[in-house]
């Protein structure tokens, strides 16, 4: 039987990226599991595939909730990924951070003293490689390509695509747009972006 140093349970964005880092020692030997196939269904890389990606059992798991006694007792469906890249890959290739004050408020109102922006935002720049290059709010050299949506509309003509962050007078600013929840961007999913080791696929 093979032994590894590590077993990494599911291959979705965080073990993507654990079994890349781990992998930067090459005497670690490093076992990937994975309920579900491959990223390689063609609607995973096309933004609008999303639609076909995140109804395909094949790749989601199609959760739902209990019912919820607030929404009149509905189940409300939970998509999560099941394909190498996790939900990252059946996401529409769309790449948010999250609101600035989230991250803020977990420290102070839930005790993750080392989870506030600041704190948390050096790992977003490490991980990142944007088109835009390095600043002081994105990163430069990461493994996770994400680039600024620039298509121009076809309903409309020639008139640009103007990302919601542009919209919003409050955040217009470069810096508060890059750093909020709607910083605008596309990816490639996390298992093309980031994992760099032969990826062993199992049944669980």
């Amino acid at each position: 039987m093979d032994s590894y140093d590590y077993v990494i349970v599911g291959a979705g964005s965080a073990g993507c990226v654990l079994a890349n880092k781990l992998g930067e020692d090459k005497g670690h030997r490093i076992l990937v599991l994975e309920a579900g196939p491959m990223d390689s269904n063609l609607m995973i890389h096309i933004p609008a595939g999303v639609y076909k990606a995140y109804r395909n059992p094949k790749t989601n798991w199609n959760y739902l909730t209990e019912d919820e006694p607030e929404l009149f007792k509905r189940k409300i469906p939970m998509p999560r990924g099941k394909v190498v890249g996790g939900s990252s890959s059946i996401n529409s290739m769309v790449y948010m951070r999250g609101h600035p004050l989230d991250y803020d408020r977990w420290q102070s109102e839930c005790g993750l003293k080392e989870w506030s922006y600041d704190q948390c935002l050096p790992y977003f720049k490490e991980g990142e490689n944007s088109d835009r290059g390095e600043d002081e709010w994105r990163g430069g050299s990461g493994n996770l390509g994400v680039s600024k949506g620039s298509f121009e509309n076809l309903r409309f003509g020639k008139k640009r695509y103007v990302p919601p962050c542009k919209s919003r007078p409050e955040m217009r600013h470069s810096s508060a747009a890059s750093s909020s929840m709607l910083s605008c961007g596309v990816k490639p999913c996390d298992a093309l972006g980031v994992i760099a080791i032969k990826v062993l696929r199992v049944a669980l």
